[in-house]
């Protein structure tokens, strides 16, 4: 059974504004809840969470985006990538303007850790799903 590209496509993007909308209202409530309780108790669980966070949106993005990629210059940078860089710097720049949130270098530093290891695995997953239906008859 085949699942169609443009149904899952729709799904991720569901599920990645989803995620973003459910992250940003715990970040920017100001509350003491379950999560970052959770990511406390974990060593640097604070830049795990970032790392985590970025990389799971850019991968759910560039499914979304079906593998747009900036072709004529870096055909292995998805244009999702590149809209998670911008909310990462939107989402830390915010967080100096916000007195619940701190402004954290190291913070976008592991947003940026996480974009690149989905790019990563993105563009490695699709080199291997390319080459597998170009070899098949």
């Amino acid at each position: 059974m085949r699942i169609n590209p443009l149904s899952l496509s729709r799904l991720a993007l569901l599920a990645a504004a989803l995620a973003l909308t459910l992250v940003a209202w715990l970040a920017f409530s100001g509350n003491n809840n379950w999560l970052f309780r959770w990511v406390s108790s974990v060593p640097y669980g604070d830049k795990l969470g970032h790392f985590c966070v970025y990389a799971g949106l850019t991968m759910l993005a560039i499914l979304a985006s079906n593998y747009a990629t900036v072709r004529r210059a870096w055909p292995w940078l998805y244009w999702a990538s590149l809209g998670c860089i911008a909310l990462a710097s939107i989402d830390e720049l915010s967080q100096g303007l916000s007195v619940n949130r701190t402004l954290d270098v190291n913070d976008f530093l592991a947003n940026l850790a996480g974009i690149a290891s989905a790019t990563i695995l993105c563009f490695v997953w699709q080199l291997t799903r390319l080459r597998r239906i170009s070899c098949e008859p």
